[in-house]
């Protein structure tokens, strides 16, 4: 039987931090990516990447195609969940054996409570949908997230305990880092959501213009990436009045990002 990493990674909406992970690891290893839905073709990106598209139409259907997915096929070890969502449908198709990778913690995601506050069956929903979260978590053989912060979060809200590791990278050619007099330039590389804080570096880049001008004044910083967030963030830069120093790029390609 030949090897494969299966991961199950639901819905596949935008091209991010996660899709670009998943791709350069089946650069190196044979994964098998299960998927409820793929917006972006994510194959057009690595050929060697193995697909499965599920395409349920109801909420029922994903728990059945899921279920059947994994009773036809045969596994050695323990297939991937990456993230709450994967856990949460795996726990209910009784997947049996399965690791569950978290990217990151409650903390750090958006804040769903003001949504339900004034509406009593979407807090009942909520509320029933954190405790399948909870058990499906805890019901994982394996748990890892990528750091340490993040391991003793998740393991204090789940009561269970997560592995952590930190990814490395991988450079075609060293550079050498030197002091400069010269501008000083910052990238951020995200999705524009609310829980990547993008915001937190626009607001210290404010900060600094009020507190250290020389420094101020040799910073640029480069946005990268596509999100609902955008508007309201270019938004915000603009009533700080620091739109010189920043520029919004949008999704643009490794090459562009490369000379950045």
């Amino acid at each position: 039987m030949k090897k494969k990493v299966i991961i199950f990674y639901p819905y596949i909406n935008t091209f991010g931090g996660i899709e670009r992970l998943i791709i350069e690891l089946s650069k190196s290893l044979p994964i098998h990516l299960v998927c409820y839905y793929d917006r972006i073709n994510i194959r057009g990106y690595n050929k060697n990447l193995k697909k499965v598209e599920l395409k349920p139409s109801n909420y029922l259907q994903k728990i059945t195609y899921l279920k059947e997915y994994f009773k036809s096929i045969n596994m050695i070890g323990y297939p991937l969940m990456w993230g709450y969502k994967a856990s949460f449908f795996a726990f209910l198709s009784r997947i049996q054996n399965y690791g569950v990778f978290i990217d990151d913690p409650p903390s750090l995601l958006s804040n769903y409570k003001d949504k339900i506050n004034n509406n009593p069956l979407s807090f009942i929903k909520h509320k029933i949908a954190k405790k399948i979260e909870y058990y499906s978590i805890q019901n994982a053989k394996l748990r890892l997230t990528q750091t340490k912060r993040n391991s003793l979060e998740l393991s204090k809200n789940f009561n269970c305990n997560f592995e952590y590791f930190y990814p490395g990278l991988v450079f075609n050619k060293k550079k050498k880092i030197t002091k400069s007099n010269q501008e000083i330039k910052i990238l951020s590389i995200s999705r524009l959501e609310k829980n990547k804080k993008i915001k937190w570096i626009i607001q210290s880049l404010k900060d600094l213009k009020e507190e250290n001008i020389n420094l101020y004044k040799k910073i640029k910083l480069n946005i990268v990436g596509e999100g609902s967030e955008k508007e309201s963030l270019i938004k915000f830069t603009s009533n700080a009045k620091i739109s010189e120093k920043i520029n919004f790029l949008g999704f643009i390609s490794d090459k562009k990002k490369n000379l950045l």
